[in-house]
């Protein structure tokens, strides 16, 4: 009995993903508007200097500021853990702090009136509905964190389906004071961490017949090694995160196949770095018969039929795992057809005849055979051989 349990705190611990907290980093407003008394609405370029807030010569004055959150700045659905704003701002005739009532508007700038503007973030008239919080500088600067769950999270979570989300500022002392502050747009910032939706995605791994599910895929879920899992699994991902899976290594038999890539990718790296977007519902391996019959050697026109002992040939295969990636503790994967950088496929010498078969070391490595009848063109993976351009060979032992 207490083996069981261990081991099914074991599987809880083990298909547990951890939620991310991702960031929208600190931006400044996009967008914004200045009205005054409810009547006149002027948008401004976030660098406008031409900008007060509170009672100034009589008018009172009221800012509204817009940040763009798209789909893939901030998935619908997210989860906002915290938000900080930070104003800073500038006292005119006075020496004051600012007193901010802060207003979720929940309306575009551009097609938003004034009136309607000035009638969702009065305070004074009890139009409370709007309402997300204060906020009070210190030094003339507004730096204010709101926990998840605050009335200023929760309207930013409300404004994710509109893709925008609009900040209304009112100073609390315009109706009783003339106590103005002037910013500008830039000096408007929100910073936002949030966790994205989940993602159910369907993994699998298929032979050749394209029907039988085969072994296991391993998750990167911090290493030294990957994690497998028998497919196919259902694994809960989370929107704009990556999750790297890496397909089996090992052969499948009767007949004999091996991984050949990912469905409906053209980088046949194994392992693979996914990007969970909202349309990704499965991810299949495939597997391809492999071939340890195939010879490969130079041939000699100046001397047919000859095959000296000591002639060089160079291979690349795409698929040939002997790349130790260190982003991934050294576990080993093929290259692809990388072109550039540490990774990048190589020409191996091999002496020839040269016979990639299934279990032959090659250093610590193996080719497991080669598959047959590859095409080649620009979007392919492909096989390549040459001889080396200059070598010495014996004949007849001279």
């Amino acid at each position: 009995m207490l083996f069981f349990s261990v081991f099914l705190m074991f599987l809880l611990f083990k298909n547990t993903q951890s939620q991310p907290n991702l960031t929208y980093e600190l931006t400044s407003s996009e967008k914004c508007a200045h009205v005054t008394n409810g009547i006149n609405k002027q948008i401004l370029s976030p660098s406008s200097l031409d900008w007060y807030l509170g009672t100034y010569q009589g008018d009172r004055r009221r800012g509204f500021f817009q940040w763009s959150l798209p789909d893939n700045v901030i998935p619908d659905g997210s989860t906002i853990n915290s938000a900080r704003l930070y104003m800073h701002v500038s006292p005119f005739g006075h020496s004051y702090e600012m007193n901010a009532v802060l207003y979720g508007m929940e309306l575009d700038l551009d097609q938003a009136t004034a009136q309607l503007l000035w009638q969702r973030s009065d305070w004074f008239n009890n139009q409370t509905e709007y309402h997300i919080g204060f906020a009070t500088s210190t030094n003339y600067t507004v730096d204010e964190t709101f926990s998840s769950g605050s009335d200023f999270t929760n309207a930013i979570e409300t404004a994710l389906s509109d893709d925008f989300f609009t900040l209304g500022v009112v100073e609390l002392r315009e109706t009783s004071h003339q106590y103005p502050f002037r910013l500008i747009g830039l000096d408007v910032k929100l910073e936002i961490h949030y966790t994205p939706p989940s993602q159910q995605v369907l993994v699998d791994q298929k032979r050749f017949d394209n029907i039988t599910s085969i072994g296991s895929v391993g998750r990167w879920e911090g290493g030294p090694e990957f994690e497998p899992y028998a497919v196919p699994y259902q694994f809960t991902f989370y929107l704009q995160t990556s999750e790297v899976l890496q397909a089996t290594q090992d052969f499948a038999y009767d007949p004999v196949e091996k991984y050949y890539h990912w469905e409906n990718y053209d980088d046949i790296t194994n392992h693979h770095i996914f990007d969970i977007m909202p349309y990704l519902t499965e991810l299949t391996a495939k597997l391809n018969k492999t071939y340890e019959t195939v010879i490969i050697e130079n041939n000699f026109t100046s001397a047919p039929g000859a095959n000296p002992p000591d002639d060089i040939i160079e291979f690349k295969d795409p698929w040939f795992i002997d790349y130790p990636d260190p982003e991934y503790e050294d576990n080993l994967r093929n290259r692809g057809m990388k072109s550039s950088g540490p990774d990048a496929l190589r020409f191996w010498e091999r002496k020839s005849p040269f016979n990639p078969d299934y279990d032959t070391p090659f250093g610590n490595y193996r080719y497991q055979g080669v598959f047959l009848n590859q095409e080649i063109a620009p979007d392919k993976p492909y096989y390549s051989v040459r001889a080396r351009q200059q070598q010495t060979i014996s004949f007849h032992g001279e």
